[in-house]
């Protein structure tokens, strides 16, 4: 099959004072084996004396390298997208990897099974490295193959989040939800993922196992862990209000709510919708099943090792 008749890929890397690990998420996007993509790299300010530019320099016309002013994440994101010639829009992280079938295993999903090819996510599975590359983790769990997006709502609040080196999206969807919000910094890709099923997009999961998460002390993550769960709550108070009169989304995020702990948020929604003593219960168990596991896992884990669970 020639590029002709393969639709082109963009692949968006946002990066800021990236020098450690830039070389190696550039260098496992040209490994891709599918041959039709665009490789846009954004320079989001960094101050690291130029040492950023440099690497992304260097690779000549092999990639579209822009430099913007610092804005954050969102807004580099953003403007890569704003440059991007592609169908299909796949965000690698500058710290993050692809394996080399990664665009290819997503692209041919959609022929495979009869998806529509502008109204679908496509996911694939991804491992953890630590900050050597050296896989601590793995996704083991079986694709789960089409996915609603009522489904992938209450996946998304109630069962973990997506990792968003792992998908593939067609800028048809990015075009209808709009641009990834630039208010809130370390909560955006869940945001987007949320607002993208709550257009009524679908998702499809694949078994593939084609992206690599990194983990490392310098990730925003990780070292505002009391922010992130401050835009969390902002973020919901927003969402009750704005799916007022949903109840089906309104009791994913009650059920949400009575997991974390955010009593008034979940007080808000009570008022809207009838929740019965039964689901109280449900709500109650589930917390502390959830609370028992996370303490469980923190155990073995420092028992066995972090990449003991898999």
């Amino acid at each position: 099959m020639s590029n002709l008749d393969k639709p082109l890929v963009s692949i968006v890397i946002p990066v800021y004072n990236g020098s450690d690990y830039l070389n190696s998420a550039i260098d496992s996007a040209l490994a891709q084996t599918y041959s039709n993509i665009e490789i846009i790299v954004v320079n989001d300010g960094s101050n690291d004396d130029g040492a950023t530019e440099r690497i992304a320099r260097s690779y000549g016309e092999k990639i579209c390298y822009f430099k913007k002013e610092n804005g954050g994440c969102s807004s580099a994101l953003n403007y890569g997208i704003s440059k991007m010639n592609g169908e299909y829009f796949s965000w690698l992280s500058h710290d993050d990897l692809y394996e080399p079938n990664k665009i290819e295993a997503s692209v041919n999903a959609i022929s495979e099974n009869l998806l529509h090819p502008h109204n679908t996510v496509v996911c694939c599975k991804s491992s953890v490295i630590n900050k050597d590359g050296v896989e601590i983790r793995r996704d083991l769990t079986k694709a789960k193959g089409r996915i609603n997006s009522m489904e992938m709502l209450d996946k998304l609040f109630n069962h973990g989040n997506l990792n968003g080196c792992a998908l593939l999206i067609p800028k048809r969807i990015l075009d209808e939800v709009g641009d990834f919000s630039t208010e809130y910094i370390y909560i955006l890709d869940f945001m987007y993922w949320v607002n993208i099923a709550l257009k009524g997009f679908d998702f499809f999961e694949i078994g593939a196992v084609a992206a690599k998460n990194r983990r490392h002390a310098n990730q925003v993550s990780v070292r505002k862990s009391h922010l992130l769960s401050k835009e969390m709550k902002q973020f919901i108070s927003e969402l009750i209000e704005s799916i007022d009169g949903n109840k089906a989304k309104l009791f994913i995020l009650w059920q949400f709510c009575k997991r974390k702990g955010l009593k008034e948020e979940a007080k808000i929604i009570e008022g809207k919708i009838d929740i019965s003593l039964k689901s109280h219960l449900v709500a109650g168990i589930k917390r502390c099943v959830y609370l028992l596991m996370a303490l469980l896992k923190k155990v073995y884990r420092k028992i066995y090792g972090i990449g003991a669970l898999k």
